[in-house]
């Protein structure tokens, strides 16, 4: 005990500068390679050494990224794939019960990451910039939570005063700040399933993380029903992505998709991409519709009668929503025998499409990540040099009787971001 207290600064908790501990410690450019090579919950504890190793941590931009990562700059280090059934089914049994209802598929070069701690009865809803929105069934519902896997920290949303059990959401969307601890959860509840000449009657709500509290934003106006709208079938609610300080939806069935600005609690609507129709016959399927860094990307199929396709379209939104640039077109006829057959002049794809964005450290290779269900493999697609890349033959533990698709798919970001209630 004695001979521990003379070789430690007892101000500071630092070893004595002249220790062979000390030249390490006290060395700030060899500690800083050190603590960049910890897992990200041990650099964490790190900060908590002393005052020197906090300030130097928060001050040094390759340790404190790791920390609070910015999306706009970071890549995802996994995928998260769901198996549970959608919450919409509630009395859906799992097809493996026996089976882990997360999958973790790597994206930064197949280097392993912690497995997510995400509850097993948790349903995931959506991810957002480290934080997930969850749900799990309860007697009265489904209760509505906000986890960060990294920490295991999770808080459980109070019950909006309006959602009942015959008025429930049919789709829920996280919008976490990027520059605080904030985030948001927008509600979005059908109040008629009939489809009138306008379209359907739906009402938004949202809880702040700040008030701790459920409202109804006023969508840009005065009026009593101020929380209330109508929008066009077809909306994908069920995935929200959150991207330009807004939710985005998508309407994989008509021309206008819809957003809605957090902040500014303003619903607007967006186009969808055109279709080159060439002959009245061909039109567009989604088959992705994602973020990556701070770009918006559609994946769309084109094809005819609805079965025989001919390419991929990559689309990328422009952050004033006026339209979409197409950044890729990929003909089908250049992808292997094993992901696509071929009627004719037509191709039928053997893949769904997990990610579209970039990946790597530096975030400087856009790429696609296919599921092959058939094969039980994952591949990736480089779009700028057209190559393919086996990422891993045995499916990451998945069953080749197992289908997934963009919608079971979660980008997970380590941070240590706390969740408030």
């Amino acid at each position: 005990m004695h001979a521990a207290e003379t070789s430690m600064d007892m101000d500071t908790h630092m070893p004595d500068r002249q220790s062979a501990a000390g030249a390490v410690a006290w060395n700030e450019d060899l500690l800083v390679q050190i603590l960049h090579l910890l897992p990200l919950k041990s650099l964490a504890k790190c900060r908590c050494v002393s005052n020197q190793w906090c300030s130097l941590i928060n001050a040094t931009p390759k340790l404190y990224r790791r920390l609070y990562p910015d999306p706009s700059t970071a890549t995802p280090s996994v995928l998260l794939l769901r198996r549970s059934p959608s919450p919409e089914f509630p009395e859906t049994c799992l097809v493996f019960p026996e089976l882990s209802p997360l999958v973790s598929v790597p994206l930064n070069g197949g280097n392993p990451t912690p497995t997510p701690n995400v509850p097993d009865d948790f349903h995931i809803l959506q991810s957002c910039n480290g934080l997930l929105c969850c749900c799990r069934h309860s007697p009265d519902g489904w209760d509505l939570y906000v986890v960060n896997p990294t920490t295991k920290n999770l808080s459980r949303l109070p019950k909006s005063r309006r959602r009942t059990k015959k008025i429930d959401y049919v789709g829920v969307s996280l919008a976490v700040e990027e520059q605080t601890n904030d985030y948001s959860v927008v509600g979005v509840k059908l109040l008629n399933k009939y489809t009138d000449m306008i379209g359907r009657h739906y009402m938004i709500e949202m809880y702040s993380s700040k008030t701790g509290t459920w409202r109804s934003p006023r969508l840009g106006r005065r009026t009593a029903r101020r929380s209330t709208f109508y929008a066009p079938p077809f909306i994908q609610w069920s995935r929200g992505v959150y991207w330009n300080g807004a939710i985005n939806w998508i309407n994989d069935m008509g021309e206008e998709s819809l957003y809605f600005k957090v902040d500014e609690e303003r619903l607007g609507t967006m186009p969808m991409p055109p279709v080159p129709n060439v002959d009245g016959n061909l039109h567009g399927k989604v088959r992705y519709f994602g973020k990556s860094l701070d770009r918006l990307h559609l994946v769309e199929i084109n094809c005819h009668c609805d079965f025989l396709y001919e390419n991929l379209t990559v689309h990328e939104l422009q952050r004033d929503y006026s339209g979409w640039l197409v950044k890729y077109r990929i003909n089908l006829s250049d992808f292997p025998a094993e992901l696509v057959d071929s009627v004719g002049q037509y191709y039928y794809p053997q893949f769904s499409i997990l990610f579209c964005g970039f990946t790597g450290e530096d975030g400087d290779d856009p790429e696609l990540l296919l599921r092959l269900q058939a094969l039980n493999r994952v591949v990736r697609y480089n779009l700028n040099t057209k190559t393919f890349k086996n990422l891993c033959d045995r499916g990451f533990g998945l069953n080749c009787e197992e289908s997934f698709g963009w919608f079971d798919s979660f980008q997970y970001l380590e941070t240590v971001k706390p969740v408030r209630g």
